[in-house]
């Protein structure tokens, strides 16, 4: 792999939609999605056809409580994507991530941090976004553009090579 450089700056709505795509990205919130909206169909057709003697059951205080938490986890996610753009100047700089065949390094203007790729857990493609795992939770995310794609390319060659966990 030869060593390439990936330059981006990211808007606030970018991040939004970054932090929508990492929490639909699994199987649980899609489910939990999906539920609420069979739900709120069947009990919607029960209201309409006067069949809510069942209103009262616990299966119905379940389904309630479903919609509650299908709707308050993207609010919250907004929230907290505001938040914590809003808060963290260096999300607002223009940052540049070095792909190296030893390391891993971004820069701006107020920090420069380098990977060694024995210590990255795991790494994602997630739409044009690039996500480099350091542990189960922790991600530092790269933006991509359609003429990054051959150096991307290039960097999954090398990934699956040096054995790191990959998601493509």
């Amino acid at each position: 792999m030869n060593e390439f450089s990936i330059t981006y700056k990211i808007s606030l709505k970018e991040y939004i939609q970054l932090n929508f795509a990492m929490l639909y990205k699994g199987l649980y919130n899609k489910a939990i999605a999906i539920i609420t909206v069979l739900y709120l169909c069947f009990s919607g057709i029960s209201l309409l056809l006067h069949i809510g003697q069942h209103y009262n059951d616990n299966l119905y205080s379940a389904g309630n409580l479903i919609c509650i938490v299908a709707a308050v986890t993207p609010i919250l996610s907004l929230i907290m994507a505001y938040i914590g753009y809003s808060s963290n100047k260096t999300l607002q700089e223009e940052i540049t991530t070095t792909f190296r065949e030893q390391d891993i390094t971004q820069s701006a203007e107020t920090f420069t941090a380098t990977f060694k790729w024995d210590k990255i857990y795991k790494v994602i493609i997630l739409g044009n976004w690039l996500l480099i795992y350091k542990s189960k939770i922790i991600a530092n995310f790269v933006k991509f553009k359609t003429e990054d794609k051959p150096n991307i390319e290039a960097l999954k060659g090398f990934v699956e090579t040096i054995d790191i966990r990959h998601k493509w």
